[in-house]
């Protein structure tokens, strides 16, 4: 476990933000921040099922709300905390902010065995590479960010919610 109080804090608010988002019906189980030396200037979730719009994922629900704060949609000195490993469109959306480091929580393989979203990893297969290859990008270091809170939260919490209660209602996309 690599886990600090401050990264701990962070991805309590985003797991916050995710329960509060599909509660409402908002979207699935997937929670973002951007942070940058003046604290938290973005906290987004996804809105794909309320907007009926499929970009709307959390890092770019994050991205736009960072933006619009900073008046500016640079963000170089910004690090990305995300719930999943982002999808392609996440991924090159915070590579085109300059955001250069990020965490999450759920790799591929995880978001589809726990949550039943297998797109993100089919994607990646139909072009040829995985998420390792992505991992080794020197222009968007992305880490796996584990602690006991995250564990309980995000493994076991989040988990349990969207499949008891979500995942045959909100549904999950074999895509």
């Amino acid at each position: 476990m690599n886990g600090t109080p401050e990264m701990d804090a962070i991805f309590r608010k985003i797991y916050d933000a995710i329960i509060e988002n599909i509660e409402h019906g908002n979207g699935g189980p997937f929670g973002a921040a951007l942070v940058s030396p003046e604290g938290i200037i973005g906290v987004g979730t996804n809105k794909v099922l309320s907007s009926c719009d499929v970009s709307r994922h959390a890092e770019v629900e994050t991205l736009a709300e960072a933006a619009k704060k900073r008046g500016n949609i640079h963000i170089a000195d910004g690090v990305l905390f995300t719930s999943h490993f982002p999808c392609m469109m996440c991924y090159h959306a915070v590579k085109w902010a300059g955001i250069t480091k990020g965490y999450y929580i759920f790799d591929t393989q995880e978001t589809r065995d726990y949550f039943g979203f297998v797109g993100d990893q089919s994607f990646l297969e139909d072009l040829g590479i995985s998420q390792t290859n992505l991992e080794s990008d020197p222009a968007l270091v992305l880490e796996r960010y584990r602690s006991e809170l995250t564990d309980e939260l995000f493994f076991h919490r989040l988990v349990e919610i969207w499949n008891e209660n979500y995942k045959t209602t909100l549904g999950s996309y074999d895509i």
